[in-house]
């Protein structure tokens, strides 16, 4: 007697979004007209602007936020742009965070990118001559990929004095000076 066996198997295979933002300080250009020197000088106050730009491949991402903390020597301006963007500063945490909700798929890939401008100053000492000091630490993004049904996190690198972003920033214009 001839039997026939048959199995069947199958899977779903979810890809997760690939979700990314850039992180970069500016001082010649971005919304806001900056002041001080460049280089930043000790004791004479610097403003610089910082820009976090989103973009997203595939799938949709929920409850997204990026937090990043200033360092004692840095503070904030209350300048953001676009006014209607959630971005909010906790002075006893030096916490900035910038509250995105949602990122749809496609953003910064097959249409514009989401980004927001604020205002920092930076106020030089005497301890800090001849180097490019920090003027926004680590940024965490995280947020929630509704598709692949995972968290989603991502980190960018702190954002010093030199401004390698800024097309107009001259040679040397980072190490503070006396």
């Amino acid at each position: 007697m001839l039997e026939n066996l048959t199995s069947q198997e199958s899977s779903v295979i979810r890809i997760i979004s690939e979700v990314n933002f850039a992180a970069k300080a500016l001082f010649f250009s971005g919304p806001f007209p900056n002041t001080g020197l460049i280089p930043p000088k000790v004791e004479q106050k610097t403003t610089y602007t910082v820009v976090w730009t989103l973009s997203n491949t595939s799938n949709n991402i929920s409850k997204a936020k990026i937090v990043a903390s200033l360092p004692s020597w840095v503070g904030f301006e209350n300048s953001v742009s676009p006014a209607g963007e959630d971005l909010t500063f906790n002075p006893s945490s030096r916490e900035v965070t910038w509250n995105i909700g949602g990122i749809p798929r496609g953003l910064g890939i097959t249409g514009g990118s989401r980004e927001v401008f604020f205002k920092i100053s930076f106020l030089p000492s005497l301890s800090q001559v001849g180097t490019s000091p920090i003027l926004v630490n680590e940024a965490v993004l995280t947020g929630y990929d509704d598709f692949a049904n995972v968290g989603v996190k991502v980190s960018k690198t702190p954002l010093n004095t030199r401004l390698a972003s800024d097309p107009s920033f001259p040679q040397f214009g980072e190490r503070v000076v006396e």
